[in-house]
């Protein structure tokens, strides 16, 4: 994987702003994508500070991505996705931005943005410093960002009963009012039951306020992992403000039941 880009964050960064194509290369329709991260202070997305995300199109051609402009906007909280509260600890942490080529987590390549704090003190975010991963991804006539839940790709999770993921393993202050414009949103995984008597049933989870997410269940009596797609557009399933998403995997029937690489979808069209 090559390198296109690193960004190391502290406290006195205002902004910075990031081509996400090779080269400077304008895109098929002849404009570029372009990333801005801000550093953010303690406020209503962020209660104790954080940094924020933008993506969107480059239409003016200013090679400055403007509110216009963004398509999606993305939070990472110190105390939640970044896993640091004290001032002293959150002036050290990186959010490392590297091209994603194609594969498993993007099938046409994208971005991979690795946050982690430089415990070591070496201006890099080596691998054992990383808290999370998330992708944005390009797509065949379309754009999509990609989230992970902080669940290494090639880990699995399993039980016999029925279980919400904790903290660590959600998407904190998600808010659907914040990806612009979005056309689509699909919630995927793999998943296995122990034997095909048994039934896997994974789904998104709103812990903010204690129920599911409708239309985001996917089930499966397969005994190997098998990828599923949710069969709706989740989009209008999220209620209007922040919420602690999570996932719940359920066992029907009280046999093991496993799931790995979950993704949280949202494409443009």
């Amino acid at each position: 994987m090559n390198k296109i880009f690193w960004i190391c964050l502290v406290l006195a960064a205002a902004f910075i702003y990031l081509s996400c194509r090779r080269n400077g290369e304008d895109g098929d329709n002849g404009y570029s994508s372009l990333t801005k991260v801000d550093k953010i202070q303690a406020g209503i997305e962020c209660e104790k500070g954080g940094f924020r995300i933008s993506t969107g199109i480059d239409s003016n051609r200013d090679k400055i991505l403007t509110d216009d402009e963004v398509l999606n906007t993305q939070f990472f909280c110190y105390g939640e996705d970044l896993g640091h509260d004290s001032s002293e600890d959150n002036k050290y942490q990186i959010i490392d931005i590297q091209e994603e080529a194609p594969g498993d987590n993007c099938p046409y390549g994208g971005l991979k943005f690795n946050l982690g704090k430089d415990v070591d003190m070496n201006g890099m975010l080596n691998e054992d410093e990383i808290i999370s991963s998330h992708f944005i991804c390009n797509s065949n006539n379309s754009k999509e960002l990609r989230f992970d839940f902080n669940m290494a790709s090639n880990s699995s999770y399993g039980t016999t009963s029925s279980e919400i993921y904790n903290e660590f393993n959600s998407i904190q202050q998600f808010n659907i009012q914040n990806f612009h414009s979005v056309d689509s949103v699909i919630f995927s995984a793999f998943i296995k039951a122990e034997n095909s008597s048994e039934q896997c049933q994974l789904e998104l989870y709103d812990y903010t306020n204690s129920k599911p997410i409708k239309n985001s269940m996917i089930t499966t009596s397969e005994t190997s992992y098998t990828w599923i797609n949710t069969q709706y557009n989740l989009k209008n399933e999220f209620p209007d403000s922040p919420i602690d998403l999570r996932i719940r995997m359920t066992s029907l029937n009280g046999n093991y039941v496993n799931f790995k690489t979950p993704r949280l979808i949202l494409i443009w069209k």
